[in-house]
């Protein structure tokens, strides 16, 4: 699931195409296929995912469908400077909320986490599967609110996103009775943070889709970064 997430306070761009304010992303519900009408053949995160699995000529072998929700979280900025907290805290809060909006998010428990980074079986586990919460604005219009909100990862808080939700141990949602799993990269953690938004994927000359198969690619692949040189 992709959780497209906006401040009350952010007033960045109101009227831009891809996501206004106070509205949700237009991809919002194409961001992923959905089950019942996969492979849809869109340009979205699904194809590339059903493309890129194929290996000479064979079917796919890694299937990824969901959803996209949009939040309006209830503090502004301002509010999680003036009370010390960070990305880490607003993702909690982005989850609660989402459990308070979502009585049904058992839909997302369908894998369990097995032994090794790559192993998972088809259970339910009362554990969130995968969340993506991506943010439309954290700093964009103030870059103050990078340096009090984003939280140094490797020495610097100037990323884009992380192979994790950031916090840590587990945030038990009461609505559904299901947990969300923080941490950084590993097998069993409940999802990705993106704090940079950036433009969609008929958009040249951005890399939003770069970045969230970035950081989905850490729990594929690990931690290194293995460009060319």
């Amino acid at each position: 699931m992709a959780v497209f997430v906006q401040f009350p306070d952010d007033n960045w761009n109101p009227n831009d195409t891809f996501w206004p304010s106070t509205q949700p992303p237009r991809v919002l519900n194409t961001f992923f296929d959905q089950q019942n009408e996969y492979p849809s053949g869109r340009h979205n995160v699904s194809n590339y995912f059903y493309q890129m699995s194929k290996t000479n000529g064979s079917a796919n072998q890694f299937d990824v469908t969901g959803e996209g929700i949009y939040i309006q979280l209830d503090h502004t900025r301002d509010w999680y400077v003036n009370n010390n907290k960070q990305i880490p805290d607003i993702n909690k809060d982005v989850l609660l909320k989402l459990d308070q909006l979502d009585n049904n998010l058992q839909r997302f428990d369908n894998w369990v986490f097995g032994h090794g980074q790559q192993n998972h079986h088809p259970y339910s586990d009362n554990k969130l599967d995968m969340v993506y919460i991506i943010y439309r604005n954290v700093y964009r219009d103030n870059d103050s609110y990078r340096i009090s909100l984003v939280p140094k990862r490797s020495g610097s808080n100037n990323w884009s996103g992380i192979a994790g939700l950031d916090y840590s141990g587990t945030l038990y949602l009461p609505n559904n009775n299901i947990s969300a799993v923080g941490g950084y990269m590993t097998g069993n953690s409940s999802g990705i943070t993106i704090v940079k938004y950036r433009r969609f994927f008929d958009d040249p000359g951005n890399r939003y889709l770069f970045v969230f198969l970035h950081e989905f690619g850490h729990f594929l692949r690990g931690g290194v970064h293995e460009y060319a040189s």
